[in-house]
């Protein structure tokens, strides 16, 4: 496969001989499945109402009982686009928002992506919970951070990766859809030179 360019703004995507993602910290994504939407009133994500630990199936075993023990109701999850699953083929849409409007939720929790994986995903002890979480003035890019709520219509870019989420956004009347960019088919190659 040749070379090939996704390029917005600071995001860069190149597929060559590897997946090569970069952006800069203006930038925070949250990815999903499109069926999801019919589920939220007003296209707001509320976490509780996904506190059910059959919303962690597929992960480790021991996910559900380290998320309770640490971090106890659920959050809505943010972070790097490939962080939010830009390589998940369950997830067929990516919302992308200003970093600056996130970090302004009263409700935000800026974490560290590497030590929260190892808490929830190993229950490494060796981590203070403490040491996971950091002042939202202390964000860079790779830090993971955790809402109670999520206003979707906010983003500033909606990704589309099926037909069936580029329809379902197309005909929802509560997001602006000059913010919708297709990207079926890159992140299709994408996934494919990721896994090969």
């Amino acid at each position: 496969m040749g070379k090939k360019r996704f390029e917005l703004g600071d995001l860069i995507i190149e597929l060559s001989d590897k997946v090569c993602i970069t952006d800069s910290e203006a930038n925070i994504y949250h990815s999903l499945n499109n069926s999801f939407l019919t589920s939220y009133e007003n296209a707001i994500i509320q976490a509780t109402a996904f506190d059910k630990d059959e919303s962690l199936e597929g992960l480790k075993k021991s996910y559900p009982s380290n998320y309770r023990r640490f971090l106890g109701l659920r959050r809505i999850h943010l972070g790097t686009l490939a962080e939010s699953g830009f390589m998940n083929s369950n997830y067929d849409i990516t919302f992308c928002f200003d970093i600056k409007f996130i970090l302004s939720q009263e409700n935000a929790q800026v974490c560290d992506h590497d030590l929260l994986g190892r808490l929830l995903l190993y229950c490494d002890t060796s981590i203070n919970v403490g040491e996971v979480f950091k002042s939202k003035k202390d964000y860079e890019l790779g830090d993971e951070i955790l809402l109670n709520s999520l206003d979707l219509k906010k983003a500033r870019h909606i990704f589309v990766y099926s037909p069936e989420a580029k329809k379902r956004v197309a005909e929802n009347n509560l997001f602006n859809s000059t913010n919708l960019i297709d990207m079926s088919e890159f992140r299709k190659e994408a996934i494919k030179l990721y896994f090969k």
